[in-house]
């Protein structure tokens, strides 16, 4: 009886396959030697009619599966891009707002240990790069 599942929240055919937050110390920005806390965190949702949802990483970004239900699949992406000051670390350089960056992504499971992930995202905000 204590190892029966306990039955996954659902909405519109999508379950939650789980949840997690966290703090991670890194940089205030890509490149920078300043540091400080983050918090960081992820849900995991899943259509019923798909395969089980292997482990990510965790730097994924926030990202939405639509396609597929074996080893490819693909959707949507996004991940936000925090601010980069033009301070004397960066002299030349302008500053730049903090970002959401929008997407698409494709994963490929070779193996049950060996994803490849491909994401092709583009900055609103504070940059309108790829």
């Amino acid at each position: 009886m204590a190892q029966e599942a306990i039955p996954a929240p659902t909405l519109f055919g999508w379950s939650l396959d789980s949840a997690r937050a966290g703090v991670r110390y890194a940089p205030d920005y890509i490149g920078s030697d300043d540091y400080q806390p983050w918090f960081t965190g992820a849900v995991v949702l899943s259509r019923h009619d798909a395969a089980p949802v292997p482990s990510g990483a965790p730097d994924d970004g926030v990202s939405l599966g639509l396609f597929g239900t074996g080893p490819l699949t693909a959707g949507l992406a996004g991940r936000w891009r925090s601010s980069r000051d033009n301070d004397n670390d960066l002299a030349g350089f302008d500053k730049i707002d903090g970002t959401v960056e929008a997407g698409v992504f494709v994963n490929w499971w070779a193996a049950d240990w060996l994803r490849l992930r491909a994401e092709a995202r583009h900055g609103f905000g504070g940059h309108d790069s790829w």
